[in-house]
């Protein structure tokens, strides 16, 4: 990502937007480049953890088969999802994020039982899901969560709306410390695109009510 903003002549800082893959790309950059970062955004985000913390709460026999279900998924990005998680691990504990406005939002609407092994705990995943968005919000004081209440994993699908006031948001906040105002970089799974746009917990099915955050 990188290159191709160096490429593209694009001035920083940047706020940099990532879902779900792109979440972890984007904490990755924002600790080799910190800075080149302004705010971040992460939309409905993997956790480096997601993979473990979940196979200890739904047990081997679910897991396994969970495990084939997902085998037959086509990976159309190739990405050694493993490796990626593993990676971020060691470049998080070598490079922290940078203290900068951050806005985790996850999704609200559970999962779809039909898509997963009898038996699965869905509740519990939802609540784990929950508390590992938690987690990223606290790596940043004044990091903070948003629940989006009407949105599945595609939030910017589902409540587009949620994800440009975070946006503006992190991006007021880029402005009241003195940064000069700058592009979002995002991440959606493995792609990346370039626009230009203005550890707590809240809910958003109509209002942000923020909370305080409190894990660096």
């Amino acid at each position: 990502m990188h290159a191709l903003v160096e490429a593209a002549d694009v001035p920083g800082p940047y706020v940099l937007v990532g879902h779900s893959l792109g979440g972890i790309f984007v904490r990755q950059y924002a600790g080799a480049y910190p800075d080149e970062v302004a705010g971040l955004v992460l939309v409905d985000p993997s956790h480096e953890d997601q993979e473990v913390v979940l196979e200890e709460l739904v047990g081997p026999e679910l897991w396994a088969q969970y495990e084939r279900t997902e085998a037959g998924f086509v990976d159309v990005e190739g990405l050694d999802v493993d490796a990626t998680f593993d990676e971020t691990r060691h470049a998080c504990a070598a490079a922290p994020l940078p203290e900068v406005p951050l806005v985790v939002l996850t999704h609200g609407v559970p999962l779809d039982a039909s898509q997963l092994p009898t038996g699965w705990p869905i509740q519990a995943d939802e609540r784990q899901w929950r508390e590992l968005h938690a987690d990223l919000a606290g790596l940043v004081p004044g990091g903070h969560q948003i629940i989006a209440e009407r949105s599945g994993h595609y939030i910017q699908i589902d409540q587009p709306e949620l994800v440009v006031a975070a946006i503006r948001e992190v991006g007021a906040e880029m402005s009241e410390a003195g940064k000069a105002e700058s592009p979002p970089v995002g991440g959606n799974g493995g792609s990346t695109e370039i626009e230009r746009s203005a550890g707590t917990e809240a809910t958003a099915s109509g209002a942000i009510q923020p909370e305080k955050a409190d894990r660096c």
